[in-house]
C-alpha cells in the first residue's frame, strides 16, 4: 500500500469490485468518510457504516452493483501528494461526457473552504479548490 489514503482507498474499492464483493472494509479517516458520503449521495455506493473492529476504527463499504454490473466504471485520482490540482469555477469541466440534456455523467469531488462537494455543488456556490477525484 501507499502512503496515500486516498489512493489506498480508490484502490480498494476498485478491488472489491473486481473480486464483485458486496462489502468492504477500509481503515478510516474523516477526509475517507467524507468522499465517500459523496459518492454515496451520487448513488455510486450503496451505503457506509463506521465500526470498530479490535480496537480500529473502520468504514464498512456497501458496494452498489446495476444488474450485476459494478455501479463505478472508473475511480481515478486527480490531485496527488507530489502533484496538487487546483481549480476556478470557470475552469470546471464535466468530468465524462455531456448526455443530451446537458447532464454530466461523472462526479468530481473537490476539496474547498467550504468543505469537500462536488464540482456542480463548487461551481454553484462559486467556490474553487483542489480537485481531488473524478468517479464515473
Amino acid at each position: 500500500m501507499s502512503i496515500d489514503p486516498i489512493s489506498n482507498l480508490i484502490v480498494m474499492i476498485k478491488n472489491g469490485y473486481r473480486r464483485n464483493s458486496q462489502k468492504i472494509y477500509v481503515p478510516f479517516s474523516k477526509e475517507k468518510e467524507r468522499i465517500l458520503k459523496i459518492i454515496v449521495k451520487e448513488k455510486y455506493l450503496k451505503n457506509i457504516k463506521l465500526i470498530e473492529k479490535n480496537k480500529q476504527k473502520l468504514i464498512l463499504i456497501r458496494l452498489f452493483y446495476q444488474n450485476d454490473c459494478p455501479a463505478i466504471t472508473e475511480i481515478k485520482r486527480i490531485s496527488k501528494p507530489g502533484q496538487r490540482i487546483y481549480a476556478k469555477p470557470s475552469q470546471f469541466r464535466p468530468t465524462l461526457a455531456l448526455t443530451k440534456r446537458g447532464k454530466d455523467l461523472g462526479t468530481t469531488i473537490i476539496s474547498t473552504s467550504k468543505g469537500m462537494m462536488t464540482t456542480k455543488e463548487a461551481k454553484k456556490k462559486n467556490i474553487g479548490g483542489e480537485l481531488i477525484l473524478k468517479v464515473y
